[in-house]
């Protein structure tokens, strides 16, 4: 519900129609509001002697009466997102509602998010790594940020790009979680030797249609790889798809270009620095979203628990993606 005006604005308004300084479509303009809304206040002030607002009644709540469960489930996963709490709720207590309900109803419990890094509890220790030189981090193994590259929707499109999944989350991207007012949301964040495990996939329209893992960073020879035995067979019935990549080094190789011209597929770039554009970005944070919430620490339960988190994304999620970057699907 809309909030009503302010007190001051109705009895300058009332004030100025009172004293004759005008008509009530004059005094609307003046103060820029309806005209029926002002021929309510007076009818107010003449009738009820009521100069201001309706005192608010309240309105339902935003979960109704599962406050309860949504504060279980908020115990039992800290660190969800808006949506799958969503989820969870619909399953647990059979009601649905927004991310943004869901939103109020948290805070309306306390229950705020927690943007601190991580760190032990001690407030004189030192919460992070001590930084090298150049503001770079000491500890061995630091992830760099995943890249993706993406697929131009054609009639029949495919979006492909690598993202990186550490096998130990880091502690200074750990997710916010969320705990009550002036008490610490607590987390488990294993520290220790890192690995990386690098997971490319290709985005069309009715969802990933190509996908591999790889325990190396993306260069040159992984992505010929990937375009040559895994995209190029996923793209074969689809001859007027064009491959749309961002602009790592690795996409813009020579031997790349020849990989996707051997195979038939046309191939553009995206503009530098526009991650808005690239459809896949929604769906590396999906898979993201799916692989903390299940917790895989190794190397080997990370990659058994790809298959299912990159079948979570369907086409509908594809669809939504690719209107959000601002392309039309084909007829």
């Amino acid at each position: 519900m809309p909030r009503p005006y302010s007190i001051d604005l109705r009895e300058r308004a009332l004030a100025a129609y009172e004293g004759g300084e005008g008509s009530q479509a004059r005094i609307a303009r003046r103060y820029r509001v309806g005209e029926r809304t002002l021929s309510g206040w007076l009818r107010a002030a003449r009738g009820e002697g009521r100069r201001g607002p309706k005192p608010h009644r309240g309105g339902r709540a935003p979960v109704g009466g599962a406050g309860g469960v949504l504060a279980g489930l908020v115990a039992e996963r800290n660190d969800a997102t808006l949506a799958e709490y969503a989820d969870l709720l619909d399953e647990r207590a059979g009601v649905r509602r927004s991310p943004s309900a869901l939103c109020r109803a948290l805070r309306a419990l306390g229950l705020v998010r927690k943007k601190k890094r991580s760190g032990p509890p001690s407030r004189s220790a030192r919460t992070w790594p001590r930084r090298g030189g150049r503001g770079a981090p000491s500890w061995p193994g630091s992830i760099p940020r995943g890249w993706s590259s993406s697929t131009r929707p054609g009639s029949t499109p495919g979006w492909p790009g690598p993202t990186a999944a550490p096998r130990r989350a880091a502690p200074r991207r750990a997710a916010p979680r969320r705990a009550a007012r002036g008490r610490r949301a607590l987390g488990k964040l294993p520290w220790g030797r890192w690995e990386r495990l690098t997971v490319i996939g290709a985005l069309a329209l009715d969802g990933v249609v190509a996908s591999m893992s790889v325990a190396a960073a993306t260069s040159t020879a992984v992505f010929v790889a990937f375009a040559e035995q895994v995209l190029a067979p996923a793209l074969r019935d689809r001859p007027d798809a064009l491959v749309v990549m961002d602009n790592l080094p690795a996409h813009k190789a020579e031997a790349v270009r020849d990989a996707l011209d051997r195979a038939g597929l046309g191939h553009r770039h995206l503009p530098p620095y526009s991650p808005d554009l690239n459809p896949i970005e929604q769906a590396w944070s999906k898979l993201k979203a799916r692989l903390r919430a299940e917790g895989a620490r190794s190397r080997e339960t990370l990659e058994a628990a790809l298959g299912p988190a990159l079948a979570t994304i369907t086409a509908r999620d594809a669809q939504g993606w690719f209107r959000l970057a601002g392309y039309e699907a084909a007829n």
